[in-house]
């Protein structure tokens, strides 16, 4: 992270403060190896689940379920750094009254004066424990000062869920000859309550810590019914058509427990699609739905705190301010938001599997797909919403200013954003092979399997008033908040196995193809580049990567024919210890991670491997 340090600090060398010559300055420095971290979880998870089914009428059946689940979990971390006491500890200075020993900067009266009485004596407290802290060079921090800027966190989180659901399916008819109508309708209950605590600590006042307070309920009641229904079979018009369609109500009643606040969202969603046979080998197939996803608990409820003002959370940059310097300290508000609407996405699907009589085993299929997104939820940084503010005058209500170029307080969080839409094609091709048809005394078959998905747009608007920005191939940072991560234009999975029953090994490959660092910024491989360009970077660009996993398994039989026997398998992931493609920032442009790559796409491990042993009886 990037400390501010002043010219006067005791522990510069004097070469630098010549240097320096009265500037204060920033110091970039990741002190991990200095700190023994540590992460410790603690998680009882305990789950129940009982079923009954049974028949109707002829050709009906029920099937109905109760379900009781329940998660503990107690995390702590050894070193989360405590933001007010970081920046007494880095601001040392020799003492007046003994130039020989070192302290922490006494708390000007004029800064104080600035914060409310409790802070103010919150601060004075905070000060009286002040050790003060050296940065420069290795080995140099105080185990004081270490214990006095970084202290020990934790979380408790407690959830449970009911689920009751059942349903019912069968014949409606007997059909026109192509086969019979089929009907299923049924309804899910599920009631989940969740609360997550930090004891008496106010997470905020931490850089790195587990995240804020919430509490609340969620309750759904649902009803659905779908149908099959053939249309024809053997006709003159083709081989076999089927279409089927489903409908699905939700009543969603989400119910804050720290405020009390409580409101219900209903919403329908529903599916229609077709399957046709044209000829023997060659089918056709098509969807179109209405896809819902109401918001979930972090979403709605955790609660809202400020980052610090001034710190590289707590700013932002400002187009009214004159100058090259645009950076505005202020507060930056994030957390939950209990007015979210659902998202609701409206899907296409259509696509062509071909099945070839003269080739047995072979299965090729070619979809396209469409997503377009509506009301998607995002968590707004306080960057974008500063932007869509000045520059399209969206979001304004969530500013505060005291003069076009001074921003006061900045509303980030949990939004809406508006609509993504998303559009490509994925490619599957399968082969089983048995080696008997080649070798007559040759055991077992081999199977290969190949997916393939080009993803040609994602396009983000966030306003009719604002442009769309396109960012299909990007493989750099998530974009808003993490919630929506673009993906390289080709990326494939291969798959190539042997089976003789009791013998089983697997190759898989997956590649992810090249992308652009981030759609936002211009690189030296883009039209238009310039390095006096505000946006610009030294390179946008992200190499591709390929990793290979390889699995087998053995099976040895025992207590006669019963079924028993003992299963020995044995995996290895990214067998050639393939690194990573940096990609600067990762996600942080909307702080989701400090990798200097996308964990989201390339593996962060590095080769590893597991063993192990089931039996069955």
């Amino acid at each position: 992270s990037t400390m501010a340090i002043k010219p006067d600090n005791a522990f510069l060398p004097q070469e630098l403060v010549q240097l320096l010559n009265g500037s204060a300055f920033s110091l970039g420095k990741d002190v991990d190896a200095e700190l023994d971290n540590r992460i410790r979880v603690d998680a009882k998870v305990f789950r129940g689940l009982v079923g009954l089914s049974g028949d109707l009428l002829s050709g009906w059946t029920w099937e109905a379920y109760y379900q009781f689940g329940a998660n503990r979990r107690q995390s702590s971390v050894r070193y989360s750094r405590h933001n007010d006491a970081l920046v007494m500890a880095i601001d040392a200075v020799r003492d007046p009254a003994d130039p020989g020993r070192i302290i922490c900067r006494p708390l000007a009266p004029e800064m104080l004066a600035t914060f409310t009485p409790s802070y103010q004596d919150e601060l004075r407290a905070l000060y009286a424990q002040c050790v003060p802290l050296n940065l420069f060079g290795q080995g140099n921090m105080n185990p004081a000062a270490i214990a006095f800027a970084w202290r020990e966190l934790g979380e408790n989180f407690e959830y449970r869920q009911h689920v009751l659901a059942g349903n019912i399916q069968g014949t409606l008819h007997r059909g026109w000859g192509a086969g019979p109508v089929s009907v299923a309708a049924g309804f899910e209950y599920r009631d989940e309550k969740g609360e997550v605590t930090h004891g008496d600590i106010d997470p905020s006042d931490y850089a790195f810590s587990f995240g804020l307070d919430y509490a609340g309920k969620i309750r759904v009641t649902e009803g659905f019914v779908e149908a099959n229904v053939p249309v024809f079979k053997d006709s003159a018009m083709g081989s076999f058509l089927e279409l089927n369609g489903a409908i699905r109500h939700s009543s969603n009643k989400s119910t804050d427990t720290l405020t009390d606040q409580s409101r219900t969202v209903d919403a329908t969603s529903w599916k229609v699609g077709a399957i046709y046979d044209v000829i023997e080998g060659v089918r056709f197939r098509a969807t179109q739905s209405r896809d819902i996803r109401a918001a979930g608990f972090r979403e709605l409820f955790q609660k809202t705190a400020a980052t610090e003002e001034g710190t590289a959370q707590g700013r932002v940059d400002n187009p009214n301010i004159a100058g090259p310097n645009k950076a505005d300290a202020t507060p930056i508000f994030g957390g939950g938001n209990f007015a979210l609407r659902p998202e609701a996405a409206d899907t296409t699907t259509m696509g062509v599997v071909f099945t070839p009589s003269f080739l047995p085993g072979l299965k090729l299929s070619l979809d396209w797909y469409q997503i377009l997104l509506k009301d998607a939820i995002a968590d707004l940084n306080g960057q974008r919403v500063t932007d869509l503010c000045v520059k399209y005058s969206i979001l304004c209500e969530r500013l505060t200013f005291a003069s076009p170029s001074d921003i006061t307080r900045v509303d980030a969080g949990q939004a809406n954003v508006g609509r993504i839409d998303i559009r490509g094609f994925d490619l599957e091709a399968s082969y089983r092979l048995a080696l008997a048809d080649l070798w007559p005394r040759a055991s077992g078959s081999l199977d290969f399997r190949f997916l393939l998905n080009h993803q040609y747009d994602f396009i983000v608007t966030q306003d009719p008033a604002v442009p769309a920005r396109d960012y299909a191939g990007q493989s750099g940072p998530v974009i808003d908040g993490g919630d929506f991560t673009p993906t390289p234009k080709w990326m494939w999975n291969a798959l190539i196995s042997y089976d003789t029953g009791r013998f089983n090994t697997a190759l898989t490959i997956r590649h992810v193809g090249k992308g652009v660092l981030d759609m936002e910024r211009i690189g030296p491989e883009d039209a238009g580049y310039a390095p006096t360009l505000p946006n610009s970077i030294s390179t946008n660009r992200v190499d591709g990567a390929t990793y290979v996993n390889i699995a087998m398994s053995y099976d040895v039989p025992f207590g006669g024919g019963d079924g028993g026997h003992v299963e020995i398998f044995g995996t290895v992931e990214n067998l050639f210890d393939k690194q990573p493609p940096i990609a600067p920032g990762g996600g942080v442009s909307a702080g989701a991670t400090a990798y200097p790559t996308n964990p989201v796409f390339f593996d962060t491990f590095g080769r590893r491997w597991k063993t192990g042993v089931r039996v069955k009886f």
